[in-house]
């Protein structure tokens, strides 16, 4: 399927030293079983003492091994636990990789997650980048989130895909040719979690007009944070401490949202 070719790009990381624990941070290596695949996906677990959880759905590019960097810096600087874990297809995970086969795997990570005694069921956050943010907005119409926060979202994969290969656009029917659609702009007026988008002014794979668009649809409470001059991968690193402090007051404005179980209750690193 040319959707292997030009929406997902597999990545399989073969350094066992790739880990988190080469930023000095503890975790737990995690193997899922997932609808529809022979074999387990692999993620990993970083804990904090903290009421939230990131469960981070990456891009179409990169597995686990390349988000050491961010790994540390929310585990830093939110002080939240985390959860990554690639689709079929990416890192160490089997399978073959598919818009269903994502969701699948979505739905595999939150069991897991729900699963453990040390994560509070609500204060779970739907963290999608790029490929993940389409994720993130399925998952958010099927389960109630303590927040949805997205980077670098499209609208769906046909403007994404004509934003992106444009010149293609005289040799082939780009829209037609991708079969999956992670459609967000259809999707994201069932999301009634709150909502933050982050997007750089500069990014060069997916326009800021269409995280723009994406927000516009939908519901309130939300926010969109613009990060000036950053592009599609680099939000965090050129936002620096602005960056971060959107995020923590963000996940401080959603305390109380729901009000099933124990109530999540975000603590900002080093506030008493």
């Amino acid at each position: 399927m040319l959707d292997t070719y030009l929406l997902f790009r597999p990545r399989h990381h073969q350094d066992g030293s790739s880990t988190p624990t080469a930023v000095g941070l503890q975790y737990d290596d995690v193997f899922l079983a997932s609808d529809g695949v022979q074999g387990r996906l692999h993620g990993w677990f970083v804990p904090a003492k903290s009421d939230i959880t990131l469960l981070w759905f990456h891009g179409s590019g990169s597995d686990i091994s390349q988000h050491l960097g961010g790994i540390e810096a929310l585990h830093h600087e939110l002080g939240v636990n985390l959860f990554i874990f690639d689709y079929r297809g990416y890192g160490h995970s089997d399978g073959t990789v598919t818009e269903d086969g994502t969701y699948r795997d979505a739905e595999a990570a939150l069991r897991y997650l729900l699963a453990r005694q040390d994560v509070n069921p609500t204060g779970i956050v739907f963290y999608g980048c790029s490929l993940g943010s389409g994720v993130a907005v399925e998952m958010a119409t099927r389960h109630a989130a303590y927040a949805v926060l997205l980077e670098s979202p499209f609208t769906n994969i046909k403007a994404a895909a004509m934003k992106r290969y444009s010149w293609l656009l005289s040799w082939f029917p780009i829209g037609a040719i991708v079969q999956s659609r992670y459609d967000s702009l259809a999707k994201i007026k069932n999301v009634h979690s709150p909502l933050m988008i982050v997007h750089g002014d500069r990014d060069e794979e997916v326009p800021i007009d269409l995280g723009r668009q994406l927000f516009e649809a939908g519901n309130e409470p939300k926010e969109f944070y613009a990060v000036t001059g950053a592009g599609h991968n680099d939000t965090y690193s050129v936002g620096g401490k602005s960056y971060y402090r959107q995020l923590r007051r963000f996940l401080a404005s959603c305390a109380g949202h729901h009000g099933q179980g124990r109530s999540a209750n975000y603590k900002v690193p080093g506030s008493v």
